[in-house]
């Protein structure tokens, strides 16, 4: 690691805080992917994972609270569960936490564990709760210099590109089942043996909230899913093939956007009342959304020839009628914040269509029986493309 690099680019405000925690016998180790990353990248982001230890501190609640009400100083404090201390200063987030053992129960889930905090715990002890060995360097601070520390051999791994676990205790938490294949996508990271028999023995009982925040997390939404699917996860909510499709691909125009997940699966004919009601998503919405790829759908068998001829010809046909409900339904649809994505897929697949959206509509149309106005106003509209 470029020690020099590093102290040059960390946030100026921890050379501050070194000094604060210093002054009550604590050190600062920053941990997770400040390290991972800038091992990789040479850069520095602006969430901040720091271990606070000390070999002659004694750890108390009531302690760790005043030192979190003292920090309020340098900038906006929150207590969040486990005994961790967020600070934001200037648009970059820290959050403290003292050394912990995680003591599991019997149960399979995210928080099937007791912690006991101890500054005094060393890394390879503390740090055997975390997931991979690529997440446990640390990077501990010091006046004008750093020490890396390493106890599980996360740096060579990082360099063979390796996703190993800390300990056996990983296999408890099925959240690490979808953080190993997140990793795996988003930095091309292969598994190690171990883990590898590790996962297979995994429970797949995570929370719709874990598997969506995975995907958004991960480089590819969709890249992601397919590695779940392609491991035979057996709680996806959508399994069907036509996801490992390329026809599916080109049809997901925002592939962390799961309303963009429903336009492209009904559109290729695949339900996704049960996607929807997995994910906690608007039963509404995802009601005019499989009307409206319904219908898109439909546009590829309309003859833009016959729509342009004599509207007496045309009016009650069921192309103009399908036509009629796809333009009104675009037109509500692409206003919608969530469904941003509306007009990037009409552009990209529905091209010849896509122009109806940028034309003005006629707003006299008095002379017509009230009944066919709007059918008018679209059929007027296809006579300019």
């Amino acid at each position: 690691m470029d020690k020099h690099l590093f102290l040059k680019k960390m946030p100026v405000v921890l050379t501050e805080l070194v000094e604060f925690f210093g002054k009550r016998d604590l050190e600062l180790c920053v941990v997770g992917g400040i390290p991972r990353d800038f091992l990789l990248t040479s850069e520095l982001g602006i969430d901040w994972d720091i271990e606070v230890f000390g070999p002659r501190a004694v750890f108390s609640h009531s302690f760790w609270k005043d030192l979190g009400r003292d920090l309020k100083s340098r900038g906006d404090v929150s207590f969040l569960p486990y005994e961790v201390i967020r600070l934001r200063v200037d648009g970059v987030e820290f959050e403290f936490s003292p050394p912990r053992k995680e003591i599991y129960n019997d149960s399979l889930d995210h928080k099937n564990f007791e912690a006991e905090f101890d500054f005094r715990f060393p890394q390879s002890d503390s740090w055997r709760r975390r997931d991979f060995t690529i997440n446990a360097i640390g990077v501990h601070l010091k006046k004008n210099d750093l020490e890396i520390i390493d106890p599980f051999d996360g740096v060579r791994m990082l360099r063979e590109k390796t996703l190993h676990p800390c300990s056996g205790d990983f296999v408890r938490d099925p959240v690490r089942y979808l953080r190993a294949y997140r990793f795996k996508e988003k930095l091309g990271f292969e598994f190690s043996p171990v883990l590898a028999l590790e996962l297979k023995k995994m429970s797949h009982t995570f929370s719709p909230h874990y598997l969506y925040s995975e995907m958004k997390k991960s480089k590819n939404a969709l890249a992601f899913y397919r590695s779940l699917l392609n491991d035979g996860c057996e709680t996806l909510p959508v399994k069907e093939a036509f996801i490992k499709n390329p026809e599916f691909e080109s049809l997901l125009v925002e592939s962390a956007n799961l309303y963009s997940w429903i336009m492209a699966l009904e559109f290729g004919g695949v339900p996704t009342l049960e996607f929807a009601k997995y994910f906690g998503l608007s039963l509404p919405l995802q009601k005019k959304l499989n009307a409206f790829a319904v219908a898109s759908a439909k546009l590829k068998s309309i003859d833009l020839e016959f729509m342009q001829k004599d509207f007496e010809v045309v009016a009650n046909s069921s192309e103009l009628e399908i036509l009629y409900s796809w333009y009104y339904s675009a037109m509500q649809l692409r206003m919608k914040s969530e469904l941003s994505f509306i007009e990037k897929f009409i552009r990209t697949h529905l091209v010849e269509w896509a122009l109806l959206l940028d034309l003005p509509a006629l707003k006299d149309v008095r002379h017509i029986e009230p009944a066919l106005r709007a059918k008018y106003i679209v059929w007027s509209l296809c006579q300019r493309l």
